[in-house]
């Protein structure tokens, strides 16, 4: 369930005279985080103008590929092409680009760009309730769980003879008919502050020998900032199934918040990294000293994660040019409880 982040930070300067200090070398050791997830305020992102995936759609569709239960224009248990997020996530320390939508519930990640590491990609399908790759599982590594349930999202308008409520315009029929049914992708927003929203919107569940039942609203918004949210609007049907995230799942990188109950109605997760993220030289910068003596003041730095929040307990190594004017400095110090490492350092006998 967790996985190893680094923060690097260098930076010295040296004056005529003396060692002024911006942080001389600043680096956490590596140190082993994972996902947090708290509630959050329900804020569904209206996805009626979004970009709709279907059987027919283009150029990004739901394929039938390995390992998927049924063929198009069917589109329960199948995969969406590679859809392009806008900007490079960092998913559980790997940067991915891509991603296919799952029609049962997931969202699964991928790299086309070798700038970001090695290219992969992720086509795993599967097929019916329960889920047949439940966390961890090899098969689906970098995979976002929203609701893996039996969602099935063949609309009346590409499968005449399937029996369905679902329809794009919502020209169905049952309780839910009348509601638009679709499953739908954007990126919305302006660097840094993009975001990735996939949507399955009042799309029914798959039922053997009966027409397709129940409603999904459900919502996965990707940040660049590295966080991520479900949202679960009105939903009925299917009392549980398996909600959570794999990055890696040989490292153990996973997590299943929840499987059971369905999440209460108008309702929000989100998910970011509980440990260090950001480091921040908060004291000591821009100093000057004599030779062999110490600076007035301590070289601070503040560990803080993607929410901003002190971490404590984090260990910071804190080294200094290895030649010329430098100083001497504790090698290294662990957090308080405000997230703050502070090291005296001397001046050594070399002015520069």
């Amino acid at each position: 369930m967790k996985f190893d982040r680094s923060i690097q930070k260098q930076c010295s300067r040296t004056a005529t005279a003396a060692l002024f200090l911006a942080g001389l070398l600043i680096s956490t050791v590596t140190h082993a985080v994972t996902y947090a997830s708290t509630s959050v305020p329900f804020a569904w992102v209206d996805p009626s103008a979004h970009t709709v995936v279907s059987a027919g759609s283009a150029p990004i569709a739901f394929r039938s590929l390995g390992g998927c239960g049924t063929s198009v224009p069917v589109t329960d248990d199948t995969i969406s092409d590679p859809i392009p997020l806008g900007f490079d996530f960092q998913f559980a320390g790997v940067v991915v680009d891509n991603v296919r939508i799952v029609s049962n519930g997931r969202l699964q990640f991928l790299n086309q760009n070798p700038a970001n590491g090695p290219v992969f990609d992720n086509a795993a399908c599967g097929f019916g309730t329960p889920d047949p790759f439940p966390l961890p599982n090899a098969n689906i590594p970098y995979t976002m769980k929203v609701y893996a349930a039996d969602i099935d999202p063949t609309n009346i308008e590409e499968a005449p003879a399937y029996v369905t409520r679902c329809s794009l315009t919502g020209a169905g029929t049952g309780p839910f008919g009348t509601l638009p049914c679709f499953i739908s992708f954007a990126t919305t927003g302006s660097a840094p502050n993009q975001q990735f929203v996939a949507t399955w919107n009042n799309v029914p569940e798959f039922t053997v020998g009966n027409s397709p039942q129940g409603n999904f609203q459900l919502q996965a918004i990707i940040r660049q900032d590295g966080t991520f949210t479900y949202q679960y609007g009105e939903n009925s049907s299917v009392p549980s199934a398996e909600i959570g995230w794999q990055a890696d799942p040989n490292a153990g990188d996973f997590a299943i918040p929840s499987i059971s109950p369905l999440p209460p109605q108008n309702f929000a997760v989100e998910f970011y990294v509980a440990g260090p993220a950001n480091l921040t030289v908060t004291g000591g910068a821009s100093q000057s000293a004599a030779i062999n003596t110490a600076f007035a003041d301590p070289l601070q730095v503040t560990v803080t994660d993607l929410e901003g929040s002190p971490v404590s307990g984090v260990t910071v190594n804190f080294t200094a040019p290895g030649s010329g004017a430098s100083a001497t400095v504790a090698a290294s110090v662990v957090t308080d409880g405000s997230g703050v490492a502070s090291v005296t350092a001397t001046e050594n006998a070399i002015a520069g």
